[in-house]
């Protein structure tokens, strides 16, 4: 009895232990880069009389790449596999242009964060400038995508502060 007992537990222990290891592999994204969008935030400016539609979108990077070609190879793979300028109808005679700001997470800027205009409390985007690390500019008239890729300071002492900044238009550094 015993001896059936313990086989049965250790077969239950080891199920557990299998079934705990495969859900951490297959679920655990620790060190995984993960670009979402931070929602409420897509702006579109288009005024009846203006010639032109702007777009701009904000996108939180979960584990962003050191490497500064690394983190502008990322955000262009995410650019190339999530048109933004495909959705866009900005109507007849109408020049688009995009932006498409990406931020680092951050204790100020977590991933489920979201802008707040309430009475007592006013928290926007532009309060976390310090957090943003890539943008993609795009438009009509200059075809170009155009990169502003940025590693920053997470110091407290001089949190946000530019380490390194390089500007791409397409693959090629700008000077």
């Amino acid at each position: 009895m015993n001896y059936k007992r313990m086989v049965l537990l250790s077969l239950i222990l080891l199920t557990s232990l299998f079934a705990y290891g495969c859900g951490k592999q297959n679920g655990n994204l620790e060190g995984t880069t993960q670009i979402l969008e931070i929602e409420n935030t897509e702006e579109v400016i288009s005024k009846v009389d203006s010639d032109s539609v702007e777009i701009r979108k904000h996108y939180i990077i979960v584990n962003p790449p050191e490497d500064l070609y690394e983190l502008k190879k990322a955000v262009e793979n995410f650019y190339v596999e999530n048109p933004i300028d495909s959705k866009i109808v900005a109507g007849e005679n109408k020049l688009s242009r995009i932006e498409v700001n990406f931020y680092r997470e951050s204790e100020r800027l977590p991933q489920d964060w979201q802008p707040n205009e309430t009475y007592f409390s006013v928290e926007r985007l532009e309060d976390h400038v310090k957090d943003l690390i890539a943008v993609i500019q795009w438009s009509d008239a200059n075809p170009q995508n155009r990169y502003y890729i940025m590693r920053k300071s997470s110091d407290k002492k001089d949190y946000g502060t530019s380490i390194e900044r390089i500007e791409y238009i397409e693959d090629e550094v700008v000077e």
